[in-house]
């Protein structure tokens, strides 16, 4: 009987994922949605593509973002917050509404910047979230 380690289970499902990004048409909804974001030259289609990633998978009712944060500071715990209104919302979901809706005027070029400067940290995040919830 052998028993696997937890980094050898981990190499595996990595494998699998891997394998499943190559041929996405065989893969799971998260997979073949991670295939696709990773394709993206455009940093910003990418970062959203991620985004809504985490958020499908984190997603619990209406105040969908704070489980999204939450999930992120459980695999990023030094993860910088910024307060928004009467919320507190990592650098991720900062720069995701500072996209996708209309916040105080901020130069597109200096947003881009911030996800470009992220944007492989929180690829890393969202892998990790798929690799626990692969069957």
């Amino acid at each position: 009987m052998c028993i696997k380690t937890k980094e050898e289970v981990n190499k595996e499902k990595i494998a699998e994922i891997k394998q499943l990004c190559m041929s996405p048409e065989s893969g799971s909804f998260y997979i073949k949605l991670f295939s696709l974001a990773i394709r993206q030259k455009d940093p910003v289609a990418k970062f959203i593509l991620l985004y809504l990633i985490l958020l499908s998978i984190t997603a619990k009712g209406d105040e969908r973002q704070i489980y999204v944060d939450k999930y992120i500071k459980s695999k990023q715990p030094d993860v910088k917050f910024f307060q928004y209104n009467k919320r507190r919302e990592t650098i991720y979901t900062k720069l995701r509404n500072e996209i996708a809706h209309k916040r105080e005027t901020k130069d597109p070029t200096e947003i881009i910047k911030n996800i470009e400067s992220v944007l492989a940290k929180f690829q890393s995040i969202v892998q990790t979230s798929i690799l626990e919830n692969i069957n």
